[in-house]
């Protein structure tokens, strides 16, 4: 049975060949942002497969990602199945999250000043 191991939160899960990597990152209680429910449609759902083989592109994902995302290794986490061997799911960080965290650096930073 094949694992799939998500990133940055290091969380490992068994899974079943055909599941999808947002099936089982819903199991494993990983956040992966979507809207559409796993249509193809938002796109929120971008992850990279750093280690392993997933399942081929699949037509939602040929026509949706930018070409420089497929170049990339970006995947819709909605779209990607697992097929028979490990994987390793790296989840981008949320560019609001990266900009809350530089503001309360930048505040943390005044307030020491004084």
């Amino acid at each position: 049975m094949p694992k799939v191991t998500f990133y940055p939160s290091k969380k490992t899960i068994k899974a079943r060949p055909g599941q999808t990597i947002l099936q089982l990152s819903r199991v494993a209680r990983v956040a992966i942002p979507t809207r559409c429910d796993g249509n193809a449609a938002c796109l929120l759902c971008k992850v990279t497969i750093e280690k392993g083989t997933a399942s081929p592109l699949s037509a939602g994902e040929e026509r949706k990602l930018a070409e420089r995302d497929k170049a990339r290794g970006m995947r819709l986490a909605c779209q990607v199945r697992v097929l028979e061997e490990d994987l390793v799911v790296r989840i981008p960080e949320s560019r609001w999250k990266s900009v809350v965290e530089k503001a309360l650096e930048r505040q943390r930073l005044e307030e020491e000043e004084w």
